[in-house]
């Protein structure tokens, strides 16, 4: 079992940032499952997006990690430390097309093996700039 990082945002906020015990792919296909009831079909699409995140951490993770990262990612040493790649998902199943070159995220999950606070707080911040909307749709003024 791995410490999985499941991440809610929804319009430029992080509501829900949790760890739970579990392989990933099954914690991402509960999600999606679970996304899936939330999805209305007539205005949204819903996509599952898998990208590889590479990053670097000081310090050699606990004995779980290195698991999780050797099964579900990479770790290799070097100089300053260790690189890391691991996969994130990013299931969106509350978006809106406002024309042919603009795309808001209403309501996103982002899940990804966990490694550390501070990549925690990093897909955290993602999460939320993912979802936040710069300016009103056409025809929607703000209030």
């Amino acid at each position: 079992m791995a410490r999985i990082l499941v991440i809610r945002a929804e319009m430029g906020k992080v509501v829900e940032s949790k760890i739970v015990e579990g392989e990933l792919y099954e914690v991402v296909r509960g999600y999606v499952s679970s996304a899936s009831l939330e999805w209305d079909p007539r205005v949204s699409d819903f996509v599952v997006i898998k990208e590889d995140l590479e990053t670097y951490v000081g310090d050699l993770p606990d004995r779980d990690t290195l698991e999780s990262l050797t099964k579900y990612g990479s770790i290799e040493r070097v100089e300053t430390g260790y690189r890391v790649r691991i996969p994130v998902y990013t299931i969106s199943f509350d978006n809106r097309s406002l024309k042919e070159d603009a795309y808001v995220e209403n309501k996103v999950y982002v899940i990804s093996v966990y490694v550390n606070d501070d990549l925690r707080a990093l897909l955290e911040s993602e999460a939320a700039s993912i979802t936040v909307q710069e300016t009103p749709p056409e025809g929607v003024s703000e209030a």
